[in-house]
């Protein structure tokens, strides 16, 4: 927009982005601590993502987004894990039954995903009708497999431990806006949403996980 100054910081292979124009607004009323956290000591606001260059031979080819930095988390090793990036591709190695995930892992050893079917698609590989629960039609062999092979695929090509998906468990209720699971922007806010399904969260890292935990490797 005409006015507007971006600011990119380097972060490891990435930029995270920063903003200030006309068009930004410059303070929290009387919340001094949101603006010390929020705003760099040159006034630039931190919105929280991250971007790298299409083309870093050709710059004016644009920025590619590269995650939210408030979904990022780090397992108990130290690692972190861009839990935006991530999720996207997991959503992609077992298309088309997985229409979105919540990456887990904070303060634990490997990463997990609960994620939200695409019903109609996984009744369609099952070769299930409208009159199937849908817990039946999630635990059809097919189902599990495709989705089992897809992680293999996922964790074939990113082994480290990062991009590394040990678990994997369905979710039943879809994401609840009036919960604010949902932002402004329909995407799935994570960090608040794991909060609310902690209990799924804990089913999934279970020692001894139930039938419905698909394990990867």
């Amino acid at each position: 927009m005409p006015g507007l100054s971006l600011k990119m910081t380097p972060l490891e292979d990435r930029y995270e982005l920063r903003m200030k124009g006309e068009m930004i607004f410059r303070r929290y009323l009387h919340q001094p601590e949101n603006d010390r956290a929020l705003f760099d000591e040159e006034g630039y606001f931190r919105i929280g993502d991250a971007a790298r260059f299409h083309d870093p031979s050709n710059v004016h080819r644009g920025l590619v987004y590269a995650g939210r930095l408030s979904e990022e988390f780090k397992l108990l090793t130290g690692t972190w894990v861009r839990a935006g990036h991530l999720r996207a591709q997991i959503v992609q190695a077992c298309d088309p039954l997985i229409a979105d995930a919540l990456v887990c892992g904070e303060r634990r050893d490997y990463v997990a995903v609960l994620a939200w079917p695409r019903l109609e698609a996984c009744r369609k590989l099952a070769g299930a009708d409208a009159r199937e629960s849908a817990a039946d039609v999630l635990a059809h062999p097919a189902v599990r497999e495709h989705i089992i092979a897809g992680l293999h695929r996922h964790n074939e090509a990113n082994p480290s431990s990062s991009t590394r998906v040990r678990r994997c468990a369905f979710l039943l209720e879809p994401p609840n806006a009036d919960a604010h699971e949902v932002s402004d922007k329909g995407s799935i806010n994570q960090s608040l949403t794991l909060r609310r399904r902690a209990a799924e969260v804990e089913r999934l890292y279970r020692r001894a996980p139930g039938r419905d935990v698909l394990l990867i490797d």
